[in-house]
């Protein structure tokens, strides 16, 4: 134990042969190598799945495209007035008559006006199949279920 406290002094007090520096840069350099090999194979695996990604990409619809164009947002500038706008435009809607399709003289009625209608003439009848209905019943078994599906 003298031996390797022969060459020690009070300001250096540290054994010479602790370490030898050879194996640990040997091991660093290898550290160092296999890093890099991983790095490069990540970022193979990272282009290739970019191609396949590319491959099987769809393409976008307009509605995506004009989409990201906004930058700014898109607030009402005055939401009570648009807000009575609206009410305005469904009143004339519910209260007025007008055309929902003169190719099959489909007319909007207002809605008092339905109402009447309705109240005296009262609502269509559909005739019902008797054999269509006697056939359902026969067909359903009461327990059976689908799972939701």
């Amino acid at each position: 134990m003298a031996d390797h406290h022969k060459h020690s002094t009070p300001e250096n007090l540290h054994e010479s042969s602790d370490i030898e520096v050879k194996p640990v840069a040997k091991y660093m350099a290898i550290l160092f190598a296999g890093i890099l090999v991983v790095m490069v194979l990540m970022w193979a695996m990272m282009e290739l799945l970019e191609m396949r990604a590319a491959k099987s990409d769809v393409a976008r619809t307009p509605v995506y495209d004009t989409a990201r164009a906004m930058t700014e947002p898109r607030l009402q500038s005055h939401p009570v007035a648009d807000l009575q706008t609206m009410h305005a435009h469904e009143d004339s809607l519910l209260n007025n008559y007008s055309w929902v399709d003169k190719g099959t003289n489909k007319v909007r009625v207002p809605i008092d006006v339905a109402i009447e209608q309705i109240a005296t003439q009262g609502l269509p009848s559909v005739p019902v199949d008797s054999a269509a209905a006697a056939k359902r019943r026969a067909t359903y078994q009461p327990g059976e279920s689908n799972g939701g599906r």
